[in-house]
């Protein structure tokens, strides 16, 4: 029980490094489509 422990362990910094790289991509996206919101309506 405690690798199984250890192992959880070890991969929550991957998990949070990959929440973090889903949240610049989520942000990015929005800024792209806001800016293609920009460019229909002009």
């Amino acid at each position: 029980m405690s690798r199984l422990r250890a192992a959880r362990g070890a991969a929550q910094p991957a998990n949070e490094k990959r929440g973090e790289k889903v949240a610049v991509f989520d942000e990015g996206l929005a800024r792209v489509s806001r800016r293609l919101e920009e460019v229909d309506t002009a």
